[in-house]
């Protein structure tokens, strides 16, 4: 089988802190890979935030998912459905006191046959590891990414980078 090449699309450094950003902003992800790779690193500028992301700006319920987050002693689980966004970062990626990552794994984005998965797995300065699976109930292709925090502003110096693979 061969190796996947990733194929930076889009990085932003954030100059200062924000309540959002849309990567392919006006529809302008390329509609050439089979999949997309979202890397995040950075924080947000209060404790106990979600970063979310929603697909061409659709804030319709049309997101599920399911979560699991841990830090070696209290394990915890959700599975929202009929959400208006899916968890990209969840419980903890808002601890102040270090950098979060971020990877969320967007399968078959361009395919308008089938509705669009993507797996998110994360681990921040608080030792709490977290994994899900969502799904955006259309089968649009996705042509831009709005990736924002729920309760608060993402930090000056935050990465957030797209890739193609």
């Amino acid at each position: 089988m061969p190796t996947p090449t990733y194929n930076l699309i889009e990085e932003q450094v954030l100059p200062s802190a924000i309540a959002s950003v849309t990567l392919g902003n006006g529809g302008t992800i390329p509609q050439t890979y089979r999949d997309l790779i979202i890397e995040f690193v950075g924080s947000q500028t209060a404790s106990g935030g979600t970063l979310f992301v929603q697909y061409n700006g659709d804030t319709g319920s049309n997101y599920s998912m399911v979560m699991l987050a841990g830090n070696g002693t209290s394990p915890t689980t959700s599975k929202p459905s009929n959400q208006s966004q899916a968890a990209f970062l969840g419980y903890q990626v808002g601890n102040t006191t270090g950098q979060t990552t971020g990877r969320l794994e967007i399968m078959s984005y361009a395919n308008t046959n089938v509705n669009t998965t993507a797996l998110a797995r994360s681990n921040d300065a608080a030792a709490y590891t977290e994994a899900g699976v969502s799904t955006w109930r259309s089968t649009a292709a996705v042509t831009s990414i709005t990736v924002k925090s729920n309760t608060t502003t993402i930090t000056a110096g935050s990465i957030i980078r797209l890739w193609g693979v």
